[in-house]
């Protein structure tokens, strides 16, 4: 059977500040959020780049910190000890990842984005271990290896704000992952949670639109 563990936040984050150049790569709407994130963990960029020329030498404001927005192409060969946090959405971070792999980037790469809809803050593993045994007791009901490795790799999502392999194991359907749960019209799910419904939306795509929705739970 499969170990229940998790990541150690502090070494996550100890091993990103460790680095002398911290890079942000994304400077949209997620960025905001990031820099907030990165504030509450005490870490600090020093560059922000995007891959939208017209954003290049443009300035974005935090607290004190004035930064200005770069070609990553421009500065990344005068770079040495540096990671990479994809400041942006799952999708467009495993896209973007793809693209600097492909363009021989050996460097640290991770996605660094809020991974909650309305809270703004992450999962340390302070606040796993003081509710470890209910933790360990929902991964152990999980039938499957697959599932008990998203569901850790959910978590390990919380805490560091990176979604990539479980986006490339998943490719994005975290919760109907028909390889997994497959189709059965005699099944009941449960959305436990309703921030904003979007689940629900899903849910209906996924069954084909015949699935009927009767409760809600929060």
């Amino acid at each position: 059977m499969t170990k229940f563990e998790y990541l150690d936040s502090e070494k996550y984050f100890d091993f990103i500040r460790g680095h002398r150049n911290i890079i942000c790569f994304g400077a949209g709407a997620k960025l905001c959020q990031a820099l907030e994130l990165l504030d509450c963990v005490n870490i600090k960029p020093t560059i922000i780049c995007d891959s939208n020329p017209m954003l290049w030498g443009t300035t974005i404001c935090y607290g004190e910190d004035v930064y200005e927005i770069t070609d990553y192409d421009d500065i990344k060969n005068g770079l040495n000890d540096y990671i990479i946090l994809l400041t942006m959405s799952s999708h467009n971070a495993w896209e973007v990842y793809q693209l600097l792999r492909m363009k021989e980037e050996n460097g640290n790469i991770v996605q660094f984005c809020n991974p909650f809809k309305v809270d703004h803050f992450l999962l340390q593993s302070q606040n796993i271990e003081e509710h470890l045994n209910d933790y360990e007791r929902f991964y152990n009901k999980l039938e499957d290896d697959v599932s008990k490795e998203i569901f850790l790799l959910n978590l390990q999502y919380k805490i560091t704000g990176n979604m990539m392999r479980l986006y490339e194991l998943t490719n994005g359907s975290t919760f109907f992952d028909k390889d997994i749960i497959g189709f059965h019209t005699n099944a009941v799910y449960v959305d436990v949670g309703a921030y904003t419904g979007d689940t629900v939306c899903d849910f209906l795509q996924y069954a084909g639109w015949g699935g009927v929705c009767t409760h809600i739970c929060v």
